[in-house]
């Protein structure tokens, strides 16, 4: 996986000056103020939510969250399940920033967070009810190991959730940054059917497919003008992607627009091969 894309520094001192500038007090800081900082996907919560509005869970569930960022997603289905999270990221600075934040909201007990490779997951076979990745096979190089990791460590029946990015033509027609890349070299963008086929191979069989794309464009429309009126403060979205924040989404909007790149979530299940 390429990482250097995200590598910062004081990102959980930064997230939590930014809050209390907007006159939060510390003490009274929960996920529903962290929640603008700490999904690092389009869309945000409001997709998330919708996304595992469906999903079955328990107290008894073990979810992983691979490429899991601040951890915003983990302490959302905590809350939300009562059940144990894991989150890996191979950003070690994002994984100070996720244990920090989860101590912050108090939501520690159902969450842990550990720097980790995803295509070298550090659990024995089976560990997992749910299995998410948000944002994350466009970074990984090698995608038959990703998956062939995700499928040993799910248990039969249980399901793997991927909201994704997915190259709609040839690469060459694609203009860089990107909020995940610099430049072409740093992304590994696949087409989505050569994603559901490599799943497929491992025994999954999909559930439901939803089309993300034009939600997605409508989002980054709608934040691009709020940024151009001044209406968006853009600095918290500065601390993932730098000084050229603006130029990386406005290049991803008008892809997602133009039929270049597309968005889609699926829900797969894993079956006994």
């Amino acid at each position: 996986m390429k990482h250097t894309q995200y590598q910062t520094t004081t990102l959980y001192e930064n997230i939590l000056e930014q809050i209390i500038s907007s006159g939060v007090d510390k003490k009274s800081i929960t996920t529903k103020h962290t929640s603008a900082f700490d999904e690092f996907h389009v869309r945000g919560r409001e997709v998330t939510k919708g996304i595992f509005n469906n999903i079955e869970l328990n107290d008894t569930s073990q979810v992983l969250d691979i490429g899991c960022g601040p951890g915003g997603t983990c302490r959302m289905i905590a809350e939300k399940y009562n059940c144990d999270v894991t989150g890996i990221d191979i950003t070690e600075e994002y994984i100070r920033t996720a244990k920090k934040l989860s101590k912050l909201t108090k939501t520690d007990k159902l969450t842990s967070f550990l720097t980790a490779d995803a295509n070298k997951l550090p659990f024995i076979n089976s560990s997992f009810n749910l299995i998410i990745t948000q944002h994350v096979q466009m970074n990984i190089e090698d995608k038959e190991r990703f998956y062939s990791e995700i499928s040993r460590t799910i248990r039969s029946g249980g399901r793997f959730v991927y909201y994704d990015i997915f190259k709609a033509i040839n690469d060459n027609n694609i203009s860089y940054p990107l909020p995940w890349a610099d430049n072409r070299e740093q992304s590994f963008m696949a087409h989505r059917t050569a994603i559901h086929n490599i799943l497929a191979s491992y025994g999954f069989i999909p559930e439901t497919f939803t089309n993300q794309t034009q939600d997605s464009s409508k989002a980054l429309q709608k934040l691009l003008t709020k940024i151009a009126d001044g209406s968006f403060n853009i600095e918290g979205q500065k601390l993932f992607m730098g000084d050229d924040t603006i130029n990386k989404l406005t290049n991803l909007f008008n892809q997602l627009n133009n039929g270049t790149l597309e968005m889609e979530s699926a829900v797969w299940i894993k079956t006994a091969l």
